[in-house]
């Protein structure tokens, strides 16, 4: 009698472990925070950097590029995603550089991931000033 209350409850386990949600490791990294930089030099090589990290974040060219906006085209096909970038300042006399990416489509497409990429791209050029 126990055996057959145990094959139960195993079996009833299996059955409600394939209903659990899968989850995407990206979902539980910390999304980052914006970049800050001083005026000066570091902006400038930081915004360089940032030109070509969002391109290279979205798969996508830029069709917009101002002092203080970057826009990709628009996301077109599967696993591909617009990207945007602005720069604007804080109240400490810094700039924040702040990036957005947009999913098409799910399949092949990770926003958070492309932001986190991002985002050391950025910080990376901007280290030696």
């Amino acid at each position: 009698m126990k055996i057959k209350w145990l094959l139960l409850a195993m079996s009833a386990a299996v059955l409600a472990s394939g209903c659990a949600p899968t989850v995407y490791p990206s979902a539980y990294e910390p999304v980052p925070d914006p970049v800050h930089c001083k005026a000066g030099r570091q902006c400038e090589a930081e915004w360089v950097a940032a030109q070509e990290a969002v391109e290279s974040a979205s798969f996508m060219k830029l069709r917009m590029v101002t002092d203080t906006r970057l826009e990709t085209y628009p996301e077109a096909t599967s696993g591909r995603m617009q990207g945007t970038v602005t720069k604007f300042p804080a109240p400490d006399g810094s700039y924040v550089i702040a990036a957005q990416f947009t999913c098409y489509t799910l399949p092949g497409c990770d926003s958070a991931q492309a932001l986190i990429n991002f985002t050391a791209h950025i910080k990376y050029a901007g280290m030696g000033f």
